[in-house]
């Protein structure tokens, strides 16, 4: 049996985690915060990963939107970084990006 259209090959899919450590990982949400609705917008649903590089131990934090992996948060974590709970809820975090 000869299928009627050709696949190609498969090809090998690169994220550039392959160099770090997995300190964390856990399904997340992301919200937005948007100044002039003065309301939060969902950004996306996936997998929220604290990364560690082997050689230069610089930390950040990435999350993939599920299904489709799109990348919609990538921060490097630095150590003057101040993390708030939100709301008072433990599961919540939030920081405050100082660049428009």
């Amino acid at each position: 049996f000869d299928p009627v259209v050709p696949l190609p090959d498969l090809v090998e899919v690169s994220t550039g985690e392959e160099n770090e450590q997995v300190l964390f990982s856990h399904l997340a949400k992301l919200y937005c915060y948007d100044k002039d609705l003065s309301q939060w917008k969902e950004r996306g649903i996936g997998n929220l990963k604290i990364l560690q590089h082997y050689k230069t131990k610089r930390t950040r934090l990435v999350m993939r939107r599920d299904q489709v992996l799109k990348l919609c948060a990538n921060h490097w974590i630095a150590s003057n970084m101040n993390l708030d709970t939100f709301c008072m809820r433990n599961v919540s975090v939030t920081y405050v990006n100082l660049i428009p």
